[in-house]
């Protein structure tokens, strides 16, 4: 978690994504991830090289129980790592961990509508614009607004019944039953063109993507060595 801590403080001190304004400490940024995993939200970091270059998680959109069905999910990268694919990589394997939980609704509420790269990292997730809250947060000087973003996870609301009624004490999904693998590239011709597949099975049961069951890559980065990992 220290290096889920540096990235987080990064961003806390230099991007408007956060509303946050001063750093979480270490112990801060440990209770906060207890709190998501012992009720079963997806936490999920990628790691480049052994060093952890980025991280994702899902946690309730609100308190109240009615809202149990709808997560609100979070992504930070390493400020050296950013525009090479890692945020795509994390955002779909963290919506396949939401749908497996049977999650129904997933928001995003992205500080600042000039933040282009947050707003197009959901689009090309399948998530769309629901609106804008204008001037919500004052930061670095200047006033920000809260855009909000949703895609719909598994059977959406065409399902009454989402089992996911009391986070706290369910059986937690281990590494083994989520069945995430190591990104492997699959070549398709074209140098600046490849498909990274992701646990295959998984994606075709919960139908997250089309028949080819392939994950759209970023020209020139070198997945073979970006891997994901649920931390618990």
């Amino acid at each position: 978690m220290e290096a889920v801590t540096a990235i987080y403080g990064h961003h806390v001190l230099h991007s408007p994504a956060t509303f946050e304004l001063d750093p979480p400490s270490f112990d801060e940024m440990l209770r906060r991830r207890r709190a998501l995993v012992d009720n079963d939200y997806p936490y999920l970091v990628a790691e480049r090289d052994g060093h952890i270059v980025g991280y994702t998680y899902a946690g309730p959109y609100r308190p109240r129980p009615a809202y149990r069905a709808t997560v609100e999910n979070s992504i930070y990268i390493h400020p050296d790592h950013e525009r090479q694919g890692i945020g795509r990589a994390l955002m779909r394997a963290l919506i396949v961990e939401c749908a497996r939980r049977d999650f129904r609704q997933v928001i995003a509420v992205i500080g600042d509508s000039a933040n282009l790269a947050s707003i197009k990292l959901r689009e090309d997730a399948g998530f769309r614009l629901v609106g804008t809250l204008q001037s919500v947060g004052f930061k670095f000087g200047r006033w920000l607004d809260s855009v909000l973003m949703q895609r719909e996870l598994g059977a959406g609301d065409r399902d009454a019944r989402p089992d996911c009624s009391s986070r706290r004490g369910a059986a937690p999904i281990t590494t083994a039953a989520t069945g995430w693998q190591r990104l492997t590239r699959v070549p398709r011709g074209r140098d600046d063109d490849a498909l990274f597949w992701l646990d295959n099975h998984l994606l075709r049961d919960i139908g997250l993507i089309r028949s080819d069951l392939a994950v759209p890559g970023i020209a020139g980065f070198n997945w073979e060595t970006l891997s994901m990992r649920r931390i618990d």
